[in-house]
């Protein structure tokens, strides 16, 4: 089995006045696992839909390798897929299930016998032939749906939120398995999700939809570390927001003002971000909560912050505390800190200094106010 390459290309589709996929462009290599990663209403499942033959651009085109398969019937674009609700036929066995497209390509007995022993030998449901869906359990009914849908060696797989109907425990194992069968077949991958982490996860590459359009498309680092917009850094991960004052600049960066005696210098020339500093200037600050510590009260330094703790919750490997800035009241904070001993560093209603590592701060437009 090999992987093909995807290319979308000024992909749209409107229902009447309303426009559920905006101008949508990016391509997959051969072999890699993308996921389209957004809100319901985004467009992620319209742009799979499309790719899938289920739904038809209102314009663009869409090439898998050098075939044009944008007006193509869903049956001849030979494309594997699979639903989160897994479509199996619950007259058929395991084995007549897995068989079913291979049979639809008039392959003969001998060669649906061998492909299908050897799916579910890699999909590791050897010895459940003979069973019914209604006799296995949630994470065998996907593997079922995932090696029907590799069986006849499609070059790309559409899956859409596959996993979605799982708890959160056999999901997490269900995502390793998934990104196991797709490095070993090697075949393209097109994944759509709304669990940021699963995508984070599973894919090589992300791309982000934000009403219709695409937001950015990037590696999973490049999208948490480096978000192009702050829609794509509140939604690829945890982060907090805070309106701020430029004062100005300096070959170091922006002067910001966090508070009346808070000052801090911050990179500028990240994402085009030296654009929106200038004296006098607001701007939109974002930090990753494990990019912020806290101290005793005093004990912060200079252009530390003071706050209250308003909750302190242990998560495991680390403690998440909402804090609540000195005359930023009603603008919560998530500060992550790691778990040493298993003691909750402070409680709630502890006076604390909040302090940021300036070159963890990324700029934006200003929003409409002080929000997380």
């Amino acid at each position: 089995m090999k992987g093909q390459p995807v290319h979308i290309r000024g992909v749209a589709k409107r229902y009447g006045e309303v426009e559920a996929v905006s101008d949508v462009s990016f391509g997959i290599q051969a072999g890699e696992f993308v996921s389209i990663l957004g809100s319901s209403g985004s467009g992620k499942t319209t742009l799979l839909m499309m790719v899938a033959g289920f739904e038809t651009p209102t314009s663009g085109r869409i090439l898998i390798g050098d075939r044009d398969i944008t007006h193509l019937a869903p049956n001849r674009r030979e494309v594997g897929m699979v639903f989160q609700k897994y479509a199996l036929f619950p007259h058929m066995t395991v084995e007549q299930n897995i068989a079913f497209p291979l049979k639809m390509r008039r392959l003969s007995r001998g060669e649906i016998a061998a492909r299908v022993s050897e799916i579910l030998t890699l999909v590791q449901l050897t010895g459940l032939e003979r069973r019914l869906p209604s006799q296995l359990s949630g994470g065998q009914q996907q593997r079922v749906a995932v090696a029907r849908a590799l069986v006849f060696e499609p070059p790309v797989l559409l899956m859409d939120e596959p996993l979605g109907a799982l708890d959160k425990k056999l999901r997490d194992s269900m995502q390793f398995e998934i990104k196991r069968l797709q490095q070993r077949l090697g075949v393209t991958v097109i994944y759509v999700t709304h669990d940021q982490e699963e995508a984070m996860i599973l894919s090589d590459r992300v791309a982000v939809m934000e009403r219709g359009r695409l937001a950015q498309v990037g590696r999973p680092t490049e999208l948490y570390l480096s978000p192009k917009t702050a829609f794509v850094a509140d939604f690829v991960g945890k982060m907090n927001f805070l309106e701020v004052e430029c004062l100005g600049t300096s070959p170091e960066g922006a002067i910001l003002a966090l508070s009346e005696s808070s000052r801090v210098v911050a990179p500028s020339d990240v994402n085009g971000s030296s654009s929106l500093v200038s004296a006098g200037s607001r701007v939109r600050v974002a930090i990753r909560p494990e990019r912020l510590r806290l101290a005793a009260k005093g004990q912060g330094g200079p252009s530390a912050l003071a706050a209250k703790v308003e909750a302190a919750v242990f998560v495991g490997s680390s403690n998440v505390l909402v804090v609540e800035i000195v005359g930023r009241e009603g603008v919560p904070v998530l500060v992550q800190l790691p778990t040493v001993g298993g003691a909750l560093p402070f409680r709630q209603g502890d006076a604390v200094d909040l302090v940021i590592d300036p070159g963890a701060l990324q700029l934006f437009p200003p929003a409409g106010g002080d929000h997380v």
